[in-house]
């Protein structure tokens, strides 16, 4: 049944997600690029407006504001990032 499918894709953990971000001296976000899905597209599109909600992003505590970053995100904490 399609609720089956449905759990069956839920219990494969999401692959560690990779995006570039632009952003302005003053942390301002310009662009989010999606680099690696996750394989859930829902779950890409959440951490993608998460990144865009957290504009400005916060400056490092010394140095520049890189005007580029890749951020990864893994969602499976025990395993990290593999």
């Amino acid at each position: 049944s399609k609720n089956s499918n449905r759990a069956d894709s839920l219990s494969k953990p999401p692959k560690p997600q990779r995006f570039a971000v632009s952003q302005l001296p003053n942390g301002e976000v310009l662009q989010v690029q999606r680099l690696q899905s996750s394989g859930f597209s829902a779950y890409d599109e959440v951490i993608e407006r998460a990144i865009r909600a957290s504009s400005p992003l916060p400056k490092p505590s010394m140095g520049e504001v890189p005007h580029d970053l890749t951020l990864t995100f893994c969602p499976d904490e025990t395993r990290g990032c593999k």
